[in-house]
């Protein structure tokens, strides 16, 4: 169905565990407003090491999530978020994250980073010494995001949705629609072809740096109608 689909069958022991574990992927994309493919690569590296730090199938979503929360909160244009999700899930491979990861991570979501100095009680200035030294595991990390999900949660219900990332709810949904019929019908071949040549046009965009134009080009339509009726 999604990219990620094959990378979770490693990581789940039955079909109703990859369904579940695609479900989830789905629901934490749309309710942090970021893309399908990154968040599935979040929550794969996440669940690799959930046995090793005791983290349930609750937690590898709560953790997903509320890092995805934290890019909307930085207020992450596309290609930013991405690059952070990637940065953040090598971080959690390699079992520590520093150097260019870290960058990042602090250059892209911020508010994570916020999210991690709260957690362990110390300042921007100290959490960058503590990543030079090695000091900024996986297991602080996740357990950092876990205890701070609460507050993000909080702050992130009081934000509204940005043409980019309607626009990425957007491609996300289009991604499942076709998914979805490509799995029951095999004469949907066609039609899952077109959409996807749509998803990638989608993806050339620059959404970040056309936002304006578009939301001008509403505008201005918006204008003509409203002028019309008043003829």
């Amino acid at each position: 169905l999604f990219p990620y689909t094959t990378l979770f069958r490693s990581v789940t022991d039955s079909t109703e565990a990859l369904g579940q574990a695609t479900q989830n992927v789905i629901d934490i994309a749309q309710n942090s407003r970021q893309a399908l493919g990154a968040t599935g690569d979040l929550y794969f590296k996440i669940s690799q090491n959930a046995e090793k730090l005791g983290l349930s199938v609750a937690d590898v979503s709560q953790v997903t999530e509320t890092f995805g929360k934290t890019l909307a909160l930085s207020g992450a244009g596309t290609q930013q978020a991405e690059a952070a999700i990637l940065q953040f899930s090598q971080a959690l491979a390699s079992g520590v994250i520093r150097g260019d990861e870290f960058n990042s991570v602090a250059e892209n979501a911020p508010a994570a980073m916020d999210a991690f100095s709260r957690a362990l009680g110390v300042g921007k200035g100290e959490l960058r010494k503590l990543a030079a030294e090695g000091a900024l595991t996986s297991d602080i990390l996740i357990q950092a995001l876990k205890e701070q999900s609460v507050e993000v949660d909080k702050a992130f219900a009081k934000t509204e949705s940005t043409i980019g990332q309607g626009f990425t709810d957007l491609k996300n949904s289009a991604i499942i629609f076709t998914g979805r019929i490509n799995e029951s019908t095999e004469a949907s071949k066609g039609f899952v072809s077109i959409m996807s040549k749509a998803s990638d046009f989608m993806d050339s965009l620059d959404i970040d740096e056309n936002a304006k134009l578009i939301g001008d080009a509403f505008g201005y339509e918006i204008g003509r109608a409203s002028c019309r009726e008043r003829v």
